[in-house]
């Protein structure tokens, strides 16, 4: 079973939004293989710029860490960094999404992605039907 964070953001009403729709993203808290093999590709696909920028900064300051400490210490210092981002992968996407505006909804422990999607929305369509079934309005 995996955790995975539901995070939503209200969308912009217009002539033909719902009210009250959200933009929602699901992001599991398990090791990337994506991240740890093709860090560059996968910040990119995930929209992950500034990320992306200290990437690349981390990626210079190990050339030049290869004229101090040897090659060998470089290639393992990367390694090292590697296996950090695919381990810290969806915290950094769940910080890059609370930078854009979303907020945390909720926790999920599912086997997969989907399953998490629909065990959240089962539980949030019983929560408005029990907050919808306590509170009945009299018919005058």
């Amino acid at each position: 079973m995996t955790n995975f964070a539901i995070y939503g953001r209200e969308l912009k009403t217009g002539l033909n939004a719902d009210p009250g729709t959200a933009d929602i993203k699901v992001i599991g808290d398990r090791f990337s293989i994506g991240a740890f093999l093709v860090a560059p590709i996968w910040c990119i696909w995930h929209g992950l710029w500034l990320e992306l920028a200290a990437l690349f900064g981390i990626a210079v300051v190990l050339a030049f860490a290869t004229v101090l400490v040897g090659e060998d210490a470089a290639g393992w210092l990367g390694l090292a960094v590697a296996v950090l981002l695919g381990l810290e992968a969806g915290a950094i996407r769940s910080r890059a999404l609370e930078r854009k505006g979303y907020t945390l909804i909720a926790d999920v422990a599912a086997p997969g992605r989907e399953a998490a999607e629909r065990l959240w929305v089962r539980a949030r369509l019983a929560q408005k039907a029990t907050f919808r079934n306590t509170n009945p309005t009299p018919i005058v």
